[in-house]
């Protein structure tokens, strides 16, 4: 059963006004939006200081985010075949291109940011692949985030590859062929 906060939550990223009683509303109104934080293991939630900062993204519909180095690596051949091989059309971005100064406005959008406010459910990271764990997916508010290495390393190395298409499998982006 789904807890009050967590409905509340999806409601919310949803943009759904929920009828609440009195009651409700003002145990509800003690909880932050890191509420549902507190509800997940601590091990299953991703560090803030482990996501990228910013990034843009680009145009598309879907619960599938990818997200790479620059905007010409999200129209490379590899790019194409991994998104051919999802269970649907995914969303591509990159990360942001200049760097953002003190006093000016942000452009692109923090990944819990783009999670939360386009509602996607499933993120791959490239280039964010950390080497020792074999697990390399973590919950970022209602979102699976998968890392995998960069574009670049992944079309060199067939075991990048395979491990790539692993996790994809496992988590259910796509069905395995036999």
């Amino acid at each position: 059963m789904i807890s009050e906060a967590r409905r509340r939550h999806y409601l919310d990223a949803l943009g759904i006004d929920a009828w609440v009683s009195r009651a409700s509303l003002a145990r509800l109104a003690g909880h932050q939006q890191g509420s549902l934080a507190k509800e997940l293991p601590e091990s299953a939630m991703a560090a803030p200081n482990d996501l990228p900062a910013s990034y843009c993204i680009g145009p598309g519909l879907g619960q599938t985010l990818l997200l790479c180095e620059c905007q010409e690596e999200a129209s490379s051949r590899l790019a194409s075949d991994i998104a051919r091989c999802l269970d649907e059309a995914p969303v591509w971005g990159w990360k942001e291109a200049t760097p953002i100064r003190a006093g000016t406005e942000e452009s692109g959008l923090g990944l819990e940011t783009a999670i939360r406010d386009r509602l996607f459910t499933r993120v791959l990271i490239f280039g964010a692949a950390a080497e020792s764990s074999q697990d390399q997916s973590s919950l970022v508010g209602s979102a699976r985030v998968i890392r995998a290495v960069s574009l670049a390393e992944l079309g060199s190395k067939p075991e990048h590859k395979r491990k790539l298409w692993s996790q994809l499998v496992t988590h259910g982006w796509c069905k395995r062929y036999e």
